[in-house]
């Protein structure tokens, strides 16, 4: 029972009273009484003389610290180890001062968790504000009005479009300019692209040409009749000496013949419209065949008879001489003598009976026993031959055709018939990779049966290997799978795929996802291609110019150092003799600048060095 009590502190007054007065041992009134080291009164496993607090069982050397002011573990120090660090936060923008660190239990009024704001002062400032054009870094990264800079033109007479040879850099230009360039004239406001052209000798609309679409056209009269040739023109703002404005003259060298001149008896076409002494003298008509009969549709009133015309009308067919008024009607079909009865109709009919045989398919060829009359009895032709004339595409004049049977009755069937209509066949290729498509370009064998390794379909661009033809799925490797003369087309690849103009089998990836240059070069290697190698000036030119569409900023390319400072070759090892580096560049800058890149922030289409750790967009090339 005793123990129990010097095991409770909390009862340790009431104790001490009931042992004075209830005759307690003298070694428990000295405990209760006195501090005694090697007592335990907190009955927290730890004595007096190590325990700092004997009151309190969660305070003693073994006890783990915690946030509230009191040493816990009796090591001397307060809430060791276990603050949280805050930063005053002046302007209220959710960034602290990364210069006054505040350290405490839980959150600190008018502290916050995050630091990095540069001005602790302006809530309008901290990393990752939005940057204004003002001179002050608002988003706390080191760089003042980026990403706000626009390019601009100087534009001193005001008409909306700039000189394309001043172009400034900046977010809030001063002075006359336009983001437009294109001006060909800085001091004109009536010279800018878009402008009238007008007669004044100036390239108006700064195009390259001179008073274009504002001249006239003017036709030459060398007679000075006021008609001019169709075929010599000029194009002027006023008419030049010996040129009209009215064209149709059909003789430049005779005043008396024009459109506006009277026809006359001449020979000659004085009014210009293509006929001669048309409406003058006497009327004949064109006997094409020659048989002394004219066609009465090609009358023609003149004041000479025209060669071949005759006084006679009536022929019926000028196109056969022996059709006319004055022919003998034979059994030919037709009209001989121009009295509209024809063959048997007509009394006058004598000679060219036909042989007929029956025509039992209606091909046009029977077979059987002939008979002759003028014209042919129902369901009989005049050739025979038929073969087989209970079918209609069987008979000496069909064409031999891809079906297995004998169409043109002459004893041979399809491949065997010499006479096969090749275009009944169908045009076989090469075909060794057994893709279904032949190779592009491979002379094609006509026949009715393909022959081993062969196919009917063509544009196979690698007859090698089966997985490249027309139909196959074009993957992102910088190869043409499909064979439709371009590669990784269609977004296969994770980045912007742009062709060559010259050739769209050489392509490059634009990716916009900045990376340092090995995982560039690595990411360009996984898709099949390389960090981009820039050869020449055109190259340059191209590629930059693209790029520019994505972004303006720094983009990787293949140029490095890496395997030995100030030798600098391409991703391949190649060296180049073409490298338009920025002035002063490359210069190592820091010791470790050993990759290059087209440096958006020099000159156009320059390059500089850069650190290979430093992340950057990039750009791949595949098919050089």
């Amino acid at each position: 029972m005793r123990r129990l009590l010097l095991s409770l502190p909390i009862f340790l007054p009431m104790l001490s009273l009931a042992c004075r007065t209830d005759g307690k041992s003298d070694a428990v009134q000295a405990a209760i009484e006195g501090f005694q080291s090697d007592a335990d009164l907190d009955a927290d496993g730890f004595l007096a003389g190590e325990d700092c607090n004997d009151q309190d069982a969660a305070i003693n050397a073994g006890a783990e610290e915690v946030c509230d002011g009191v040493d816990n573990d009796c090591d001397g120090e307060i809430d060791e180890g276990v603050t949280d660090t805050s930063y005053a936060d002046l302007d209220g923008d959710g960034f602290g001062d990364p210069g006054a660190p505040v350290e405490g239990c839980g959150p600190v009024e008018g502290a916050v968790t995050a630091d990095g704001d540069c001005d602790d002062a302006d809530p309008e400032v901290f990393p990752g504000a939005p940057e204004r054009c003002d001179g002050l870094d608002q988003d706390c990264d080191g760089s003042i009005d980026e990403d706000v800079i626009s390019v601009w033109y100087a534009d001193l007479d005001e008409d909306g479009f700039g000189d394309p040879g001043a172009p400034i850099d900046s977010c809030d230009p001063e002075g006359s300019v336009s983001a437009e360039a294109g001006d060909c004239d800085d001091a004109s406001a009536a010279r800018y692209p878009g402008a009238e052209e007008v007669c004044d000798e100036l390239d108006n609309d700064c195009d390259g040409e001179v008073d274009e679409d504002a001249a006239n056209t003017y036709y030459a009269d060398r007679d000075g009749d006021g008609y001019g040739l169709l075929g010599e023109t000029t194009a002027a703002c006023v008419a030049p000496a010996g040129y009209t404005e009215t064209p149709g003259d059909c003789d430049d060298s005779a005043t008396a013949v024009n459109p506006g001149a009277e026809e006359v008896c001449d020979t000659q076409d004085n009014d210009c419209d293509g006929d001669i002494d048309e409406d003058l003298g006497s009327t004949t008509y064109a006997d094409a065949d020659g048989d002394g009969y004219g066609d009465a549709a090609t009358a023609v009133t003149g004041c000479e008879t025209p060669a071949g015309n005759v006084a006679a009308a009536g022929d019926c067919d000028d196109r056969a001489t022996a059709i006319n008024p004055g022919a003998a009607e034979v059994c030919d079909g037709q009209d001989n003598d121009c009295d509209a009865l024809i063959d048997d109709a007509d009394p006058s009919v004598g000679g060219g009976l036909g042989t007929w045989y029956a025509d039992g398919d209606r091909d046009g060829y029977g077979a059987g026993a002939a008979t002759r009359a003028c014209a042919a009895p129902a369901g009989s032709v005049s050739a025979d031959g038929d073969c087989d004339d209970a079918v209609a595409a069987i008979n000496p004049g069909a064409s031999e055709v891809c079906d297995a049977q004998d169409n043109d009755c002459d004893a041979l069937i399809d491949d065997a018939d010499p006479s096969l209509d090749a275009a009944t066949t169908t045009a076989y290729l090469t075909d060794a990779d057994l893709d279904g498509y032949g190779a592009a370009g491979s002379a094609a064998v006509r026949s009715c049966e393909p022959g081993p390794g062969a196919a009917s379909l063509g544009g196979d661009c690698d007859d090698s290997d089966a997985s490249v033809n027309p139909a196959a799925a074009e993957s992102c490797d910088g190869y043409d799978e499909d064979c439709d003369g371009a590669a990784d087309e269609g977004a296969v690849c994770p980045c912007a795929v742009v062709p060559d103009p010259a050739d769209p089998l050489h392509v490059y990836q634009l990716c916009t996802t900045a990376a340092s240059w090995p995982t560039a070069r690595d990411a360009c290697r996984a898709d099949g291609y390389e960090l981009v190698t820039l050869n020449n000036s055109a190259e340059n030119t191209f590629v930059d110019g693209v790029a520019d569409t994505y972004t303006t900023g720094k983009w990787w390319t293949g140029f490095n150092d890496r395997a030995s400072e100030g030798s600098w070759v391409w991703v391949s090892g190649q060296a180049s003799s073409y490298a338009p580096w920025a002035a002063g560049e490359p210069n190592n800058g820091g010791g470790d600048e050993d990759c290059g890149q087209i440096n958006r922030f020099h000159p156009a289409l320059t390059w500089n060095d850069e650190p290979c750790s430093t992340p950057f967009p990039y750009i791949c090339e595949a098919g050089d």
